[in-house]
């Protein structure tokens, strides 16, 4: 199962360590969109305040999904970086893609938008009191995120102050919604990267990953040994090899691990001035994209493995 969610999140590495690689990183990548700040369509607007980052996400035929917080929009391109559509929002938030490329958006705490795959808005759910009957539940939880599952199910990531994150699965009704919590401790930060997650974290610095759909299954992943940053679970792929980040602000790599743990690949990741992985996405072939935001333009990095 494939939750994909990473809107206007930073990361949290969960570990921090002194790493050494053992496979020399090899840099492949290229640059699949290139988009200029400005309000005609293809364009992001730029926030000035810098409260707001772009964010990313891909459907299964990998189109390439580029949210606008200032435009009220999301901007939709092709796999080769044409733009397709530019689709306005009701309201704006977080949002996420599924595979077949509904998009769903989560506004403030409480209001979920469905708009369909060619961009025509299809319906908005209030879920506020779903939302509260929640928090009274389950105390100090923070601001909720919405993803997919790999069958277009939408969910609702949150955690508590004490980093306990939870995962809640979205039943629509007419016009509200009811949230049914299921915990699970999700690691690195609000990744949620279905079917594996990680289950514990060894004092050797061992990452214990489990498979959500077969909690009978589960494999565990020693790190490289590179100096490192920070070192967080990213997901895996449809082969079920793991990807892993770690790095430092100059200095950042992705790791790519077989289904026995196995370190098999690694490539260089551009410098980003943020340190993280902020605005990125994992796809289920194994091709990582990244937006690269400099004051002049946002471009879209997609790396690969062999």
């Amino acid at each position: 199962m494939k939750i994909k969610l990473y809107f206007r999140v930073i990361a949290i590495p969960f570990l921090f360590i002194f790493l050494n690689s053992g496979i020399e990183a090899k840099s492949m990548s290229k640059v699949i969109v290139d988009i200029k700040w400005g309000k005609e369509p293809g364009m992001v607007g730029i926030d000035t305040s810098k409260m707001s980052t772009p964010s990313i996400d891909i459907d299964g035929e990998g189109n390439i999904y580029i949210d606008d917080f200032i435009n009220k929009r999301i901007n939709k391109y092709d796999s080769t970086g044409n733009l397709i559509t530019t689709i306005p929002l009701l309201y704006n938030g977080n949002f996420a893609v599924s595979n077949d490329g509904r998009i769903y958006t989560l506004f403030s705490y409480f209001e979920i938008s469905i708009y369909e795959k060619n961009g025509h808005f299809l319906k908005s759910y209030n879920c506020r009191e779903a939302w509260m009957k929640t928090m009274d539940s389950i105390r100090m939880l923070t601001s909720p995120l919405i993803g997919t599952d790999e069958k277009g199910v939408p969910v609702i990531v949150s955690s508590t102050m004490s980093f306990e994150y939870y995962i809640f699965e979205i039943t629509f009704l007419d016009s509200t919604c009811n949230l049914s919590p299921r915990k699970e401790f999700l690691g690195a930060g609000l990744r949620v990267t279905f079917p594996w997650i990680v289950a514990k974290m060894g004092e050797d610095g061992s990452i214990n990953l489990i498979n959500k759909t077969n909690s009978k299954e589960s494999v565990t992943i020693s790190p490289p040994q590179v100096q490192g940053y920070g070192y967080g679970f990213l997901g895996s792929d449809k082969k079920d090899n793991f990807y892993f980040y770690g790095g430092t602000r100059e200095y950042r790599r992705i790791y790519k691990h077989d289904r026995t743990g196995k370190l098999i690949d690694s490539t260089d990741v551009l410098p980003s001035s943020g340190g993280g992985l902020r605005g990125s996405r994992l796809d289920k072939n194994g091709n990582f994209y990244e937006l690269i935001v400099t004051s002049s333009d946002i471009k879209v990095v997609k790396y690969f493995f062999q």
